[in-house]
């Protein structure tokens, strides 16, 4: 991490020393200073002597016990992806003149279950119901969790139990957490709507620090606009499709509720609405 400095204090950001300093430079620029008094300014080399040595007495040093961390931001899940950063890894490591040779690798990425997935249909009907298992009363929960491992019994080489293990050791014990069958919002749609936005309007991969407060100050602006909207009476914009869904979410918790399904089959309804783009 790199330091910066603003009339309000020390911030951090994750580019080099040289745009930090530029950066600085330019809005330096652009301020309404005396040139006399521009002068008096410390230079780019005093000002990274500076950071460094504030940054030298903050960072504490790594125990020899500690091991370095990488996080990587992917785009997606695929084994291409994963064969690059590894690639990358190698690559970074032979820079600094070591060997890249894990004994173990421990990962979330099933290959060989996302084939499977794909090309089998009574697989893939199991899965997607475990995904609905947090639209259903939470008080059949369990039951419809039993069914769908009974039911995943009858795959050969029983492709879902591991699956089946983590699921029922890092989320059966506590549904609280996750079950939205008396809420509204059934999804993260919102965030993810709100991400892809985000990422439109900076319109770039690695903004400097000024572009990300530029890009919030007109957030600001623009969450005061729609406030201001919705107090005076205007309708939040509906999506058809999510609407739709919606719907017909609602129309089978009453069906069920009246006693015109049991728990098994309202499962099996929930589960067509997942992974589906009608």
């Amino acid at each position: 991490m790199k330091c910066g400095m603003n009339t309000g204090g020390i911030y951090k950001q994750s580019v080099d020393d040289t745009n930090t300093l530029l950066i600085r430079s330019e809005e330096t620029a652009k301020a309404l200073i005396d040139p006399e008094a521009l002068t008096s300014f410390p230079t780019n080399h005093e000002i990274y002597q500076t950071f460094a040595s504030i940054r030298r007495k903050l960072v504490l040093p790594l125990p020899v016990s500690c091991l370095p961390c990488v996080f990587a931001l992917m785009v997606n899940k695929k084994s291409v992806t994963y064969r690059q950063i590894f690639f990358e890894l190698k690559q970074k490591a032979a820079e600094r003149n070591k060997s890249f040779s894990p004994q173990l690798i421990l990962t979330d990425f099933e290959s060989g279950f996302q084939k499977a997935y794909m090309e089998n249909e009574f697989l893939r009907g199991l899965c997607r119901k475990l995904m609905c298992l947090a639209m259903m009363p939470e008080d059949t929960i369990h039951d419809s969790y039993d069914e769908i491992r009974y039911h995943s019994r009858k795959l050969s080489g029983s492709p879902m139990e591991p699956l089946l293990n983590y699921f029922e050791k890092q989320w059966l014990s506590d549904i609280d957490i996750w079950n939205v069958s008396t809420i509204n919002s059934h999804t993260n749609n919102c965030c993810e709507g709100y991400h892809n936005r985000m990422n439109y309007r900076i319109s770039r991969h690695h903004p400097h620090m000024w572009r990300f407060i530029q890009f919030m100050q007109s957030e600001e602006k623009h969450a005061q606009t729609i406030v201001l909207q919705w107090s005076s009476g205007a309708s939040k914009k509906q999506n058809t499709r999510t609407t739709a869904k919606q719907k017909r979410i609602d129309t089978l918790n009453k069906r069920y509720k009246d006693g015109l399904i049991d728990a098994s089959k309202l499962l099996t309804d929930f589960s067509y609405l997942v992974g589906s783009n009608k």
